[in-house]
């Protein structure tokens, strides 16, 4: 066997990919233009787009439409109350295009959802793959000088969904309430120009109000999330170094810095509490003083005959709630902004130059090879570094020649592999195959005619089969199981329940499974019984093989990353404790009842506001069209007054129910987590040893169960006080007035709540499920992290096909997904008003027999 030394100096050798660290926010982020979001897109999704741009328009008119029809409905009721023959034909008129804006609702919601749903989905794709393909096609200096593994990772998983995110969902809800801004003011404009404007100048103080709130709260967010963090390293240190804290008896001082840490976060709780009561109690406490207003000047021009009292009512609650909707649309656009910054990462490595990628078809590929090696004259330093690596370095390795590259750490070793593989180019000098310098030959094909065990050998998550081939693709299952039996695997592999078919998981290196036990450890131990009794023969039979990779014996290295794993239950078996009930969160939650009931006193009346503004309309519509002006008068000032009164005390109202149930929610939190941090470190040693009990599994536990808790009780305790306050202050005011009608109402209750359920559901984001890229993502992160194995293996194609090939699940999972939420938004739309419709065309048709009032 023929050996080369070489000198070793530590400044020297190959070069490492960087520590895997976050993105660096410190510079501000290039950002394409808002059309240049839509750069993948194709003659298909431009129909899609176009669809949903006509869908969201349209849909976005159905408000300010409905307020015209409702406001007509509201003349004729008023107007021809002595004709109730006349005044029931009217209402049922207007109560069919109620009917028939449904209709039309139904299938602009439908368009829009789905439209933009799809078409974002399959962009996104689309630039997901060419992101991948951009990346792997380029040479190692890249990755060597300008990458990081958590950039490229994070392109391809957060900014893709931040893309996505921006070209669907955020695009469609942007142009409906866009639409509806114009559109609603515009018919404002046209009906009662002087209330509009008026109307106009007090929008924007509502949205000063809200927009300090949201700042505010941000804030303390910020700073609160900042303190749970804080608390959350004090409970990642203890339990990733449980054995040292348990060796020094450090269980309670870990406990007494966790509760110190999550003291500070009870005190930003406190703050947050009272800033959403002012926050909320004074956007509505504004919105009362302005109705105030509004209704009061309304009074003049209706006295003065410039309008009636239905078109002054519909101008003002048109023109608000189109306000409001500009207010909607601006997250929207904040989101597309970020989509614009997020595609900017993405297609600037798209579109990289060219001579920044490898080709790995260039050159020529030689008939026949016998595999001599020349160095001549080879001189060489990474271009991260200014030292050099080689000088003149020159041998020859004869073919079918044993040869062994030795030297210290350092000394260029793993560099000279790395360059007859090509992934680094000599600063001067040649390498030659056969007489062929490397440089004239097709890289692919290069890399195919070499059988390599590097350093750091990989399995990828996907079948044992699967990574056999990617030394050879088309290799029959003999040449699988021959390759697995020179690697000595084939024995235990085939013990497997699905034997080749396995899948690979990821769970860590050699000797961390190891002193785990279990499945892996005895499948290694057979591994090295077997490979004791027949080594020789093993190596004698295998060498001279170079269409496989073979695999090193795990027993001398700590290299294996991955767990090969069956799918059986029985491996790993979890045990699972019965859900809680809700009367044991409310015990657990005991020592904050004097603050639930505090709370519950402000969230009752916070919810009894509502119905009584309703109220308050009704008898300032009625005060419109009675024929005495001096009562008219009288009515809208009192109503105008008591609209004033009501918004002095709404501050302190909705101050005392956030307060009250933040402050019982933060002391719930703080009393759970603290508990569970020390049920854990109650805990032996063998049970943190557990796969579920890992640290990250379990300081995510104590950050998100905690955090669910206080949602489960605390804030959903506060919301259904108040929406049963609501909800009972109407049933007592609608029944008092007329039982008949309230009883209709009521009837078309689960419409409307279905309707109001689905509504939000779609403000929330139709976007596709995406854990559903979890499995493409994890392709794409195998691949950065094993660039030089997928390069060795030249597995490109073979990586930019499985992780197509694992976009297309939820590509056609979106298909049917936004078909579906599609159908079930417009329809939830068309049933809320039907459900209108039929509650008017009821009373109208009790008005025409009874003497009840307007």
């Amino acid at each position: 066997m023929e050996e080369l030394e070489l000198t070793s100096d530590q400044n020297l050798g190959q070069s490492s990919l960087p520590k895997m660290e976050q993105p660096s926010n410190s510079t501000k982020k290039p950002t394409v233009s808002f059309f240049g979001l839509f750069s993948a897109a194709d003659k298909f999704d431009h129909l899609l787009m176009f669809l949903g741009l006509v869908g969201s328009c349209a849909h976005g008119a159905v408000f300010p439409v409905f307020f015209i029809l409702f406001g007509n409905m509201i003349d004729s009721l008023g107007h021809l109350g002595s004709d109730t023959h006349q005044m029931s034909s009217q209402v049922s008129k207007y109560s069919l295009d109620l009917v028939y804006l449904g209709l039309g609702v139904f299938v602009a919601g439908w368009i829009g959802v789905a439209c933009w749903m799809q078409t974002g989905e399959r962009q996104t794709a689309r630039l997901r793959l060419k992101y991948l393909q951009s990346v792997l096609r380029k040479d190692m200096n890249f990755f060597d000088m300008e990458a990081r593994d958590s950039n490229i990772l994070f392109h391809i998983s957060s900014d893709a969904i931040l893309v996505q995110d921006a070209i669907g969902d955020k695009t469609g809800h942007a142009v409906r309430y866009l639409s509806q801004f114009f559109i609603g003011f515009a018919v404002g404009f046209k009906s009662v120009w002087q209330l509009t404007l008026l109307t106009l100048a007090v929008v924007p103080l509502m949205a000063v109000a809200g927009g300090t709130y949201t700042i505010i709260m941000s804030t303390l967010s910020e700073k609160g999330e900042a303190a749970y963090a804080e608390a959350g390293k004090v409970a990642d240190e203890a339990i990733s170094q449980i054995r040292t804290v348990y060796s020094f008896v450090g269980e309670e001082k870990a406990i007494e810095e966790y509760f110190q840490s999550l003291k500070k976060a009870l005190k930003l709780g406190k703050k947050s509490g009272i800033a959403k009561g002012v926050g909320i109690g004074s956007t509505y406490g504004l919105l009362f003083c302005a109705w105030a207003m509004l209704l009061w000047y309304s009074s003049i021009l209706v006295k003065r005959g410039d309008t009636n009292g239905a078109k002054a009512f519909t101008v003002i609650i048109n023109v608000i709630f189109s306000g409001f909707a500009l207010g909607q649309a601006a997250p929207n656009i904040a989101a597309i902004s970020k989509g614009r910054a997020a595609a900017a990462s993405i297609l600037s490595m798209i579109e990289t130059d060219s001579n920044r990628s490898t080709n790995l078809e260039d050159g020529i590929a030689m008939p026949k090879v016998s595999g001599q090696i020349e160095f001549r004259g080879v001189c060489f330093s990474y271009p991260s570094r200014n030292n050099m690596v080689f000088e003149n370095l020159s041998f020859s390795i004869s073919a079918g020649k044993t040869f062994a590259v030795v030297g210290p750490s350092g000394s260029g070793k793993s560099t000279v592999i790395s360059m007859v593989q090509r992934f680094y180019e000599p600063a001067s000098g040649k390498i030659l195959l056969d007489g062929h310098d490397l440089k004239t030959l097709e890289l692919k094909w290069l890399r195919q005619q070499m059988g390599l065990v590097s350093q750091e050998p990989a399995l990828f998550a996907a079948t044992i089969t699967d990574n056999i081939l990617f030394g050879k693709e088309d290799a029959s299952m003999d040449q699988i199981y021959e390759a697995a039996k020179a690697a000595n695997v084939h024995s235990f592999v085939i013990q497997l329940p699905e034997g080749y078919h396995t899948q690979v998981v990821e769970s860590g290196n050699h000797s961390e499974l190891i002193s785990k036990g279990g499945e892996y450890a005895s499948m290694a131990s057979l591994q090295v019984s077997e490979h004791v009794t027949d080594a020789s023969s093993k190596l004698s039979g295998t060498a001279g093989k170079s269409s496989f990779r073979e695999l090193p014996s795990s027993q001398n290295e700590e290299v294996t990353k991955r767990e090969m794993k069956s799918k059986d239950d029985d491996l790993s078996p979890a045990n699972f404790s019965p859900n809680p009930s809700i009367w044991e969160l409310v015990k657990l939650n005991a020592p904050e009842w004097p603050y639930a009931v505090l709370g519950s006193v402000g969230a009752m009346m916070a919810g009894m506001e509502a119905p009584l503004f309703a109220l308050g309309i009704t008898h300032m519509l009625t005060a419109f069209y009675s024929p005495d002006m001096s009562k008219m008068k009288k009515e809208v000032q009192l109503i105008s007054l008591i609209f004033v009164g009501a918004a002095v005390v709404t501050v302190p109202i909705y101050i005392l129910q956030h307060y009250f149930y933040t402050l019982m929610g933060e002391r719930l939190i703080t009393r759970v987590r603290l508990s569970m941090f020390s049920a854990i470190l109650c805990n032996e040693i063998g049970w943190f040893d557990l796969d579920e009990n890992s640290t990250g599994s379990l300081t995510s536990t104590l950050a998100a169960d905690a955090t669910l808790v206080r949602s489960t009780l605390a804030d959903r305790l506060s919301t259904m006080v108040q929406n049963v306050s609501l909800t009972v202050t109407a049933f007592v005011i609608g029944f008092s007035f007329s039982w008949r009608v309230s009883a209709v109402v009521i009837a078309c209750f689960p419409l409307m709540i279905g309707a109001a359920i689905t509504e939000q559901l779609f403000l929330k984001g139709f976007g596709g499920d995406y854990h559903s890229y979890t499995r493409a993502n994890a392709v794409a992160r195998e691949a950065i992290a094993n660039i030089r194995t997928v390069a060795s293996f030249g597995a490109e194609e073979r990586i930019a096909h499985q992780f197509a090939s694992e976009l297309n699940k939820p590509n056609k999972q979106v298909l049917l997904q936004g078909h579906i939420s599609g159908i079930g938004y417009g329809a939830s739309q068309f049933f809320s008003l039907c459900a209108f419709a039929l509650g008017l065309w009821y009373a109208s048709q009790k008005r025409s027999r009874s003497p009840q009032t307007f």
